[in-house]
């Protein structure tokens, strides 16, 4: 396990297995985050890198517990394989999830998002709904699935 920042990587995106590489089976999910100008509110994204079904939830605070547990709660009773965020510090617990779920998680390189172009295009659709300055108290707290 090698450490970028203050992030422990489990397993580079080089050694993502085929079938997620390939988007040729259900449950290689993408995941990031998008918050709000303040970030106290934010949106966790998961997305299906085959089918392209969203997972989200918003999160009171965006920090690496609540994304923890929100990561187990959206995963639960989904077809699951791997799951590949980014670098930022929200992510640095992946390893229990992982511990909890089996699921494994693969880093891209540093500063790479077309790595992660399934989540990237999700989440530049959902700006268009919740634009740089959108107050996400208005979104609902439940965790959620929509496609």
């Amino acid at each position: 396990m090698t450490k970028r920042g203050k992030i422990p990587i489990s397993n580079e995106l080089a050694t993502r297995p085929v079938e997620a590489k390939e988007c040729s089976r259900l449950g290689d999910f993408e995941a990031d985050s998008i918050w709000e100008k303040n970030q106290k509110n934010a949106l966790l994204t998961l997305v299906d890198r085959k089918s392209r079904y969203l997972l989200y939830c918003k999160l009171d605070k965006l920090d690496c517990n609540q994304v923890e547990e929100a990561l187990k709660v959206l995963l639960h009773g989904q077809p699951f394989y791997s799951v590949t965020p980014d670098h930022d510090r929200e992510f640095r617990r992946h390893g229990n999830v992982t511990k909890a779920l089996g699921v494994e998680f693969y880093f891209p390189s540093a500063h790479q998002p077309w790595q992660r172009g399934t989540n990237e295009n999700t989440n530049g659709l959902l700006r268009e709904y919740f634009p740089k300055g959108y107050d996400f108290s208005n979104v609902s707290g439940e965790f959620a699935s929509c496609c």
